[in-house]
């Protein structure tokens, strides 16, 4: 398969100016004077309908109503190696789904350096447990890419152990579902993160305690028993074993598991402003509506 040029143009932008390397995790990790609680959206982005900020329990909770009360809402998790907000492509995402009459609803977690995988884990399932007592969670889909997508997974492993409405479906972007098991060989053609990053985001995440946690590492979960989940992951990215072990695990569980496997392809690509991305939302959509 050939690459779009505007492929190669995202990879060599993204390379240069929003890499996630060792060096620009060093510097956040130490930066505790940055306020992540607080996030404003973008004003160059323009949403069909209002998008509206709420307080849930000190974490901020951005919401869009669906077109109609027919329509599917997202429950978004968004990735960032637990460190970094929300990017402008996070947006893009959430403004294609309302455009599709989706709604949406995405939470500003707690992240690096301040807050650990307990406290930002916690806030997000307190979230959804008061979430899941106002809305049909049949009509919810969670979804979230990279350490988002990881969460997404802790999320529902979670949830079902607590007997909570699980989510109609899953959609899971280049999830980062186990915290040390990046693939090293990857590195060089994956332009969006760098392997020596992942590590020093699993040891600030897990805070010493053990990384094979399912919290930290959903991988390691109880994965039986789990909603329709469809996996999207690039060839040329360090997490695209670890989408395919996934995979091979929810089958094994016997869940109804897709995977949407794009070659030469980085890490996020679903999201980027790229031919290769627009396809992949098209299948999303897709996999929404189809019963």
């Amino acid at each position: 398969m050939r690459r779009s040029f505007l492929a190669f143009i995202a990879d060599y932008i993204i390379r240069i100016f929003t890499r996630i390397s060792k060096k620009s995790v060093s510097k956040n990790l130490k930066d505790i004077k940055t306020n992540k609680d607080k996030y404003n959206i973008p004003k160059y982005i323009n949403f069909k309908r209002k998008v509206k900020c709420n307080i849930y329990d000190g974490m901020q909770v951005f919401e869009m109503n669906p077109e109609n009360k027919d329509n599917k809402t997202i429950m978004y998790i968004h990735g960032g190696g637990y460190l970094f907000n929300y990017s402008i492509f996070h947006w893009k995402l959430l403004k294609f789904f309302s455009k599709k009459g989706l709604g949406f609803t995405t939470p500003n977690y707690p992240l690096l350096p301040k807050y650990t995988y307990k406290e930002s884990f916690e806030k997000v399932l307190n979230y959804y447990k008061e979430y899941s007592k106002k809305n049909d969670m049949n009509k919810v889909i969670l979804a979230g890419d990279s350490a988002g997508g990881g969460m997404a997974l802790a999320l529902i492993e979670k949830v079902k152990e607590l007997n909570l409405p699980l989510p109609k479906k899953v959609i899971l972007i280049s999830p980062f579902v186990d915290v040390t098991g990046a693939n090293k060989e990857l590195n060089k053609k994956d332009a969006m993160v760098d392997y020596e990053a992942t590590l020093l985001l699993a040891e600030a995440w897990s805070n010493g305690d053990d990384t094979k946690e399912p919290i930290i590492s959903p991988i390691y979960g109880n994965l039986k028993d789990l909603p329709p989940i469809k996996i999207y992951v690039g060839t040329y990215e360090i997490l695209y074993d670890q989408g395919k072990e996934l995979y091979n695990k929810l089958k094994k569980e016997k869940n109804k598991t897709e995977i949407y496997i794009t070659e030469k392809m980085g890490h996020v690509f679903p999201i980027l402003p790229i031919p290769e991305a627009k396809k992949a939302k098209e299948d999303m959509i897709n996999f929404i509506e189809k019963e």
